[in-house]
Parts: structure tokens; sequence; C-alpha cells
């Protein structure tokens, strides 16, 4: 039987990238406070004489091209085990593609440096939310306050300004103003939630605190109003909705 310890295995034999899967792993989950553990195997046969062992691991990280046994014939393997574990392919070649989705890969990854942290923590978020671990709470080490636990029900409204971004929060009846400089779309990210919705290429808001939504810009409990893109209005209208059980 598991532990509530999340287990993940990186299994790449190109030592800087496996490096770099490990750091942006624990980037992600360190902001979760949940317990892990990474263990990095140098290549297929390190990794597949483990046998029936593999299924200890939730989340393996395979490359897909390595000398004589590759991340394809891993997966292949590992199913013979377990269909539980989340399989996450990262590789340098798109043309495997489709052997990911025979061995029920979650995600498809490209070794690309301007997109490979973005897509793990895509990755990880989807992954940590089938797994039951995905919670309310997240770290962030704000100007104001470091290792600051943020509860995203507290959050009325986010706002990006030149690389500096403000939280809103509700502190027990009274708004409390954060700052952090991060990207907004790193924040989108990190904080997948249902209730928080990009309504603007500047503002994410919590739909619990919006009172009423009229064209182009909603209002939030405490009468702030925020503009909504036009890009994005229709979206907003039918997050704003299912929040209020209209649909």
């Amino acid at each position: 039987m598991k532990s509530d310890v999340i287990r993940i295995a990186i299994c790449d034999d190109e030592k800087v990238i496996a490096e770099k899967i490990k750091k942006y792993v624990e980037d992600y989950i360190n902001k979760t406070e949940l317990p892990y553990i990474i263990d990095i195997y140098r290549s297929g046969e390190e990794f597949i004489l483990l046998k029936n062992a593999m299924t200890e691991y939730d989340i393996v990280f395979l490359d897909v091209s390595m000398k004589e046994i590759d991340g394809i014939k891993i997966a292949y393997e590992l199913r013979k085990y377990s269909d539980n574990i989340f399989i996450v392919f990262v590789t340098g070649f798109i043309q495997y593609s489709l052997a990911g989705y025979k061995v029920n890969a979650i995600r498809y990854i490209i070794k690309d440096n301007t997109t490979l942290k973005f897509d793990i923590e895509e990755a990880l978020n989807t992954i940590l939310k089938k797994l039951g671990k995905k919670g309310d709470e997240v770290i962030y080490d704000f100007v104001e306050e470091k290792s600051k636990k943020v509860s995203i029900s507290n959050i009325m409204y986010i706002e990006s300004s030149l690389h500096k971004i403000s939280f809103h929060f509700d502190e027990n009846g009274r708004e409390k103003i954060y700052t952090i400089y991060k990207k907004m779309d790193d924040i989108e990210l990190e904080l997948k939630a249902e209730e928080l919705v990009r309504i603007h290429q500047s503002f994410i808001v919590n739909m619990r605190y919006v009172c009423d939504i009229k064209r182009y810009c909603v209002k939030l409990m405490n009468s702030v109003e925020i503009p909504v893109s036009k890009q994005r209005y229709k979206n907003a209208i039918l997050e704003y909705a299912r929040q209020k059980g209209e649909i």
C-alpha cells in the first residue's frame, strides 16, 4: 500500500535535462507543501531492472530516446504491472507522440527551454488533481511576507502591472494586498482552480466574490469593478453562471 508521499521517477540519460526536470518538479511541489521523493535514473536499463518495484512510483518522467532501452519500451513494461502510474514523456522528437497515446501517457512534453518549465508545471497540476493532492493552499514569497501560505478561497482578485502581481485577499472581512514579482501566466497555472478565472490580460478574479457581471465589467462584493476583455467576456459569463449554479 502506497503512503501519502508522492514518489516520482525521472529516467533520462542526459544529466543536464534530468536535473532541470527535477528542479522544475521541486519548485512546483514545494509550493504545495506536499511530501515527495524524487529518484533519478540515468538509463533505461537501470530503471527497468526494478521490474515490479517500478509500480512504487506515482509519476514517471521518461525520456523517449535513450540508448539500449528507450522510454517507449519502459512505458510498455510499466503498463504490464500497472495502469495507475502517470507517465510523462519528455523528448526532443515529436514523431513519437502516437506511442505515448498507446501506453496512456498523460503528457508528451518537448525538450524546449522556452516551454519546458511551463509544460512540466501544467502536467503536475493535472496529475495532482487526479491524485486528489491538489489542495486549496500554496506558498508564496511576497514582498510583504515571505513563505506566506495562500488560501485560494480567500483570494478576491489578482492584478498584474509591469511584472508586479498584486494579490487582493479577503482577510476576516478586510481587504489585504500582497505583492510579488512574477508573470501572470505563471500565477494562472500555479493557482489553477475552477473559481479563479482569467477575465483580462491583467486580471484574475475569484468568481465567488463576483456579485454582478455586465458588458465587459465584473463587480465584486466589495464594490470594486474590474474590466473584462472582449475575447474573454463569453467565458467570464459562462464561469459566473456556473459558480452561481445556473448551469
